[in-house]
């Protein structure tokens, strides 16, 4: 029916040009749930005006 969650990271892994057979490769539940967690942190920085207050000082130095 569908990939394994094995068969995704490899395929994201090659995608970026990483190794996927490397001892250092993380395990499929580590690397989807950094994943998780990073959308979920940016989900919640959001509506708070995160993101605007770290990019701010990028635009303006780029503008000038």
């Amino acid at each position: 029916m569908g990939n394994t969650a094995e068969e995704e990271l490899r395929s994201v892994l090659m995608y970026f040009g990483e190794n996927p057979d490397s001892p250092e490769t993380p395990k499929p539940e580590d690397f989807f749930g950094l994943i998780v967690s990073f959308s979920s942190s940016l989900q919640v920085s959001i509506p708070l005006g995160v993101h605007s207050q770290l990019f701010e000082p990028v635009i303006f130095r780029n503008a000038q």
